[in-house]
């Protein structure tokens, strides 16, 4: 006959006794225990730890001594193990360099002296007690310990509990785009080179600054309007800290187009001492500010740079031409043209028509 309670936690002692034993016609003479774990004993009362949770078949054996056949008799029995509540540390999953953290300690057994459970960081730094703050001054995994006697069983055991702390490296995040387009133009977002040094990105999240978003790390957007728009990426990595998150802006600029002017048509004379005409585009204008280049090419075949410019013309007829005016950006929107178209006539002919100077003549 077996006694004791069939349940018990792992590293927690379970009494058995094995008083209820009897011989109808004598006295037991021997007592062997066999624990289901390699563990044995002997005797009527036994006392045995098991060091890992499960089901385990025990038995007892009991014999009289006489060596006969049926000198001896075995009973079996279960004994479950649970895995006990063991004091563990207590933290954030995550932190970041810098951030106080508050270290604890869970199902802890009554210790007498609370000074005497003292705590090492894996940094150098230590503490006494059975609470304590630290803050790490540099990513990594630290081993955070703690040692101290604590009562187990009714036993005072000099027990250290650890457990690793994460310190996060924020990820570094990477655009790779064109920092210059035109409206409607379809623009290549790039931060695949984005990276995180003690893990792995898990977003992208994207804010264009027109107020339309993008996930993945290759996206495309076209911007419909010129201005220039804050784009934001915000790259997130696994780690559940509060610096898991980190935000890279960059400036795109959206060229809106130049305004070439190249002035009204005119009517001129020819056939004096100095005939000539000049070409004006201080009408042409840039809606962003930008200084504005202007070329002219003739249909006679001169071909000007500048603002203003004079060109000769000597023989009647129709001379156009064209006016090209470019913003700096060196983008598809970033040139614009327009035309003026100038008829000359014989100066003898001009009693027919108004008097010179009403003319676009300098």
């Amino acid at each position: 006959v077996v006694a004791g309670n069939g349940a018990v936690e792992v590293d927690q002692p379970l009494e058995l006794s094995a008083a209820g034993s009897h011989d109808p016609d004598g006295g037991i003479a021997e007592y062997r225990w066999d624990f289901g774990d390699g563990g044995t004993a002997a005797g009527v009362e036994v006392r045995h730890i098991w060091r890992e949770p499960g089901r385990y078949r025990a038995s007892l054996t009991v014999s009289d001594g006489t060596g006969l056949v049926n000198a001896e008799n075995t009973a079996e029995f279960l004994v479950e193990v649970a895995d006990a509540p063991r004091t563990q540390i207590v933290t954030a999953e995550a932190a970041c360099a810098g951030e106080s953290l508050r270290f604890s300690l869970s199902n802890l057994p009554a210790v007498d002296d609370p000074q005497a459970l003292r705590w090492s960081f894996g940094d150098g730094s230590q503490a006494l007690g059975e609470t304590a703050e630290h803050s790490f001054a540099q990513p990594g995994t630290y081993s955070v310990g703690v040692t101290g006697p604590l009562d187990r069983a009714g036993e005072m055991l000099l027990t250290p509990i650890a457990r690793l702390v994460k310190v996060n490296r924020p990820p570094v995040p990477i655009v790779d785009t064109e920092r210059k387009t035109c409206p409607g133009t379809v623009v290549s977002f790039d931060a695949s080179r984005s990276f995180d040094a003690d893990g792995e990105i898990a977003t992208y999240d994207w804010d264009f600054g027109d107020g339309q978003l993008a996930v993945g790390d290759k996206v495309s957007h076209a911007f419909s309007a010129p201005g220039t728009y804050p784009v934001r990426l915000m790259v997130t990595d696994r780690s559940g800290s509060s610096c898991a998150s980190v935000i890279e802006t960059v400036d795109i600029f959206v060229n809106a187009p130049p305004v070439a002017d190249a002035g009204p048509d005119s009517d001129i004379y020819v056939g004096g001492a100095v005939d000539s005409y000049v070409l004006d585009a201080s009408g042409s204008r840039d809606p962003d500010g930008d200084a504005l280049d202007h070329y002219w090419s003739l249909s006679n075949g001169y071909e000007l740079d500048g603002e203003k410019v004079r060109v000769e013309i000597t023989e009647p007829g129709t001379v156009t031409a064209e006016l090209t005016t470019s913003d700096e950006h060196g983008l598809d929107c970033s040139v614009a043209t327009d035309t003026v178209t100038i008829r000359a006539r014989l100066r003898q002919q001009s009693s027919l028509l108004s008097e010179p100077g009403q003319d676009a003549l300098e």
